[in-house]
């Protein structure tokens, strides 16, 4: 009340004397409730400038007031000054972020990790040379918080999921599609994406949202408990598919019915304009291959990494060609295409609709193989594992980190899609 009565209506009535005591006193209370005083600092560039003269003072991570007023006044007219005051402010953690022992012993790791990104997201909305060492510095603690993690992290232990009696079902099964069942089922008398089930799925647990994951961002449209059912829905499913593949008879099997599905996409759907059966078999004998070389000889490891890391890039062409071609196949008889300007990321986008595919499939591409697309904010918060991007760009550690089941994960997306197709194409039916 007090604020608004200084610096409201009878602003203009009360000495300069006043509002310098205020000022000298609770510079923070004023930045804090900025809003109600920000009339009166548009024509006193000098009184504003003196509500910062104590930032300098401050001890190292007690200066929180001034960086969220800072974050949320980027556009004001003062932008240099305002920028002065956020170098100062990255300068002084990112020193302490570098000479930080990062013990990943302790669980102080955590709330290290936390002030990183707080204070790396400053010095990003005001493009400071800082951000740029605030990059490197990231990797360093993210890699010790991992490491505490892993150590320390209370790891929630469910029963092992036997594959078993999946193995045993694709063995007695002698129809010719039985291995639409990998990737569809039957909903209301209708052959349906498995992956669909997410856009269904209800929030049972609302304290799964109250906290961040550390390195993990959310938004609306992936909250943690989507993220989460999609981690577990990905994991047995492509455990399905990785037990197939190191099974020798039920691999040949999985082999002549993704060459027949693409076979039968290829001319019904794509007029046999687009070849896509060598490309998705030569990945599959890639990932045959792999397996067979890690079960035979553990001294190939450098051949094996090459092998993943080819397949992968080869994975992510072809998901986005075959998106491309659906893209053009549905819309080149309403408007101009220029297929070379078709990006994943604008192949994902809502608008660009592609009904032949589920929605379930596209909302678990558009996370898993870009990040969210309409996303409005700064990089670090938005949601997604963004494979494809890290895969072309040879980002992230991609050559060390890409292993048998990122490959395994695009190949059942992969597959996911020309079932899709197949489906969306020809009255199949899937007993069960």
């Amino acid at each position: 009340m007090f604020l608004k009565l200084s610096y409201g209506k009878y602003s203009s009535g009360i000495d300069e004397k006043v509002f310098n005591l205020i000022e000298g006193k609770y510079p923070l209370i004023v930045l804090s409730k900025f809003d109600i005083c920000s009339a009166y600092y548009k024509v006193h560039d000098d009184a504003f400038i003196t509500l910062f003269s104590g930032l300098k003072k401050t001890r190292l991570f007690n200066d929180r007031v001034y960086v969220e007023f800072l974050l949320n006044h980027v556009n004001e007219r003062m932008h240099d000054f305002l920028k002065d005051e956020a170098d100062f402010i990255c300068s002084r953690s990112l020193e302490a972020f570098k000479n930080d022992s990062l013990d990943s012993d302790k669980e102080s790791i955590l709330e290290t990790c936390d002030l990183c990104i707080y204070y790396m997201k400053l010095a990003k909305v005001y493009k400071l040379k800082a951000a740029n060492e605030y990059r490197y510095v990231k990797i360093k603690i993210d890699n010790a918080t991992n490491n505490y993690l892993r150590k320390h992290g209370n790891h929630g232990h469910s029963s092992q999921i036997n594959l078993t009696r999946i193995l045993e079902i694709f063995k007695k099964d002698t129809k010719n599609n039985k291995f639409l069942m990998l990737t569809h089922g039957m909903k209301n008398e209708e052959i349906t994406n498995s992956l669909d089930d997410i856009l269904v799925l209800e929030n049972r647990e609302s304290l799964s949202e109250v906290f961040n994951e550390v390195g993990n961002p959310k938004t609306k449209k992936f909250p943690y408990y989507k993220q989460h059912y999609m981690e577990i829905c990905i994991f047995v499913r492509c455990g399905s598919l990785s037990s197939i593949l190191h099974n020798e008879d039920l691999s040949k099997d999985l082999y002549e019915y993704i060459n027949a599905v693409c076979i039968f996409v290829q001319k019904k759907f794509f007029d046999n304009k687009l070849n896509i059966v060598d490309e998705l078999l030569g990945e599959y004998e890639m990932i045959a291959n792999i397996i067979n070389l890690s079960k035979k000889d553990k001294t190939q490891k450098p051949i094996i990494k090459a092998l993943l890391n080819g397949c992968a890039v080869n994975l992510c062409g072809t998901i986005e060609k075959i998106l491309r071609n659906v893209f053009v196949k549905e819309n080149s008889d309403k408007i101009y295409i220029n297929p070379n300007k078709l990006t994943m990321s604008s192949l994902l986008n809502p608008k660009a609709n592609l009904t032949s595919l589920s929605d379930g499939l596209k909302y678990y591409l558009e996370f898993y193989l870009v990040k969210e697309i309409e996303f409005q904010g700064l990089e670090e918060e938005r949601p997604g594992k963004d494979i494809r991007n890290i895969q072309m760009h040879n980002r992230n550690k991609k050559y060390e980190n890409t292993n048998l089941e990122t490959c395994i994960t695009l190949l059942y997306f992969a597959l996911s899609l020309i079932d899709d197709l197949y489906v969306d194409s020809e009255n199949v039916k899937l007993e069960q």
